[in-house]
């Protein structure tokens, strides 16, 4: 997809949960056709995310649909995973109301995965 000059897709955070993700979720919208492709972030490496983004940009911020996969059956414990290292959570999550006059919770968003190369807890931050 070519973009003309000046062109940046920024949605907040209410957007992209209550156009792209409810309408994703409600089978409304198929991310190929749209502007977030659907990839396992948490199997895929840093330098690898650029290329599975549909649109293309020097941007460093990237918009990718993600399922997430679970450690362990019994737990709520990501795994993040690689073949060359792991991603690892910080900062706390946020909250993300509605667009309604009625301030509503509609889910949360990690503030920031930093992907460490090798194994963990020795990994170098890239």
């Amino acid at each position: 997809m070519e973009l003309p000059p000046g062109f940046r897709f920024r949605p907040t955070d209410v957007e992209l949960v209550n156009h792209y993700l409810e309408e994703k979720i409600a089978g409304r919208i198929k991310s190929a056709d749209e502007v977030i492709s659907e990839i396992d972030i948490c199997k895929s490496e840093p330098w690898d995310l650029p290329g599975s983004s549909l649109i293309k940009s020097d941007d460093s911020e990237r918009f990718f649909f993600s399922p997430k996969d679970q450690k362990y059956l019994t737990g709520n414990r990501s795994n993040r995973a690689t073949k060359a290292g792991y991603w690892k959570a910080t900062g706390k999550d946020r909250m993300i109301g509605s667009i309604s006059r009625v301030p509503t919770i509609r889910g949360t968003k990690k503030k920031t995965l930093v992907f460490y190369q090798d194994c963990a807890p020795r990994g170098r931050s890239h």
